[in-house]
């Protein structure tokens, strides 16, 4: 299973905030809310890459540093310009593509949704995509 995390954007909504610090890095008790992200598609078993543009050198040496701490390894790939989501998957094509599964996530999103037992439901579904807007559990 692979998963794209995606930390391109500007983060304009939430200026003056992410002037300087990208929106993905802003901290939620403590750590910031990609990390979050990447600890709970690591846990679930997910490779993972991570899409960079905006503030994109901030973003990388965050996550790294934390990553690394964790014995996480990422992959990132450096839009030359926004690409949007389309964009930021077919940039990353030949890492997504042999892929079983694929989990595509916003990088400036708080969730706490149970990875495995979404992507189970999925297969059971025969769809071929499925979008996870909420959980309730």
């Amino acid at each position: 299973m692979r998963a794209l995390v995606l930390c391109a954007g500007r983060g304009e909504r939430l200026r003056p905030l992410t002037g300087a610090v990208p929106k993905p890095m802003l901290p939620v008790a403590g750590r910031a809310v990609a990390m979050r992200t990447i600890d709970l598609l690591h846990r679930a078993g997910c490779e993972i890459a991570v899409n960079l543009y905006h503030l994109g050198d901030a973003v990388r040496l965050g996550l790294e540093s934390e990553a690394g701490a964790r014995g996480i390894e990422l992959r990132f790939e450096v839009e030359p310009d926004l690409l949007g989501t389309l964009g930021a998957v077919v940039n990353l094509r030949d890492f997504l593509a042999d892929a079983d599964d694929i989990v595509l996530v916003n990088g400036d999103s708080l969730c706490r949704w149970p990875i495995r037992e979404a992507l189970d439901r999925h297969r059971r579904s025969g769809a071929d995509v499925t979008l996870q807007v909420g959980w309730d559990g």
